[in-house]
């Protein structure tokens, strides 16, 4: 019975759409240096244009 709640939950995080993106940019820029951000920017405006876009709310 456990591995089936385990199951569950590892499904549930990963049905989750969370914005990790901008994390992970954050790790990697502590490794390699802050111009990691001028190279990823428009990916990470891209990530946070589609978590701040209010019309999703709508549907």
């Amino acid at each position: 019975m456990a591995i089936f709640q385990t199951e569950i939950a590892v499904t549930t995080l990963a049905d989750l759409n969370l914005p990790f993106f901008s994390l992970m940019l954050d790790i990697l820029a502590s490794i390699k240096g802050n111009y990691v951000y001028a190279i990823f920017l428009p990916a990470l405006q891209q990530e946070y244009d589609y978590f701040t876009d209010k019309t999703s709310l709508l549907n």
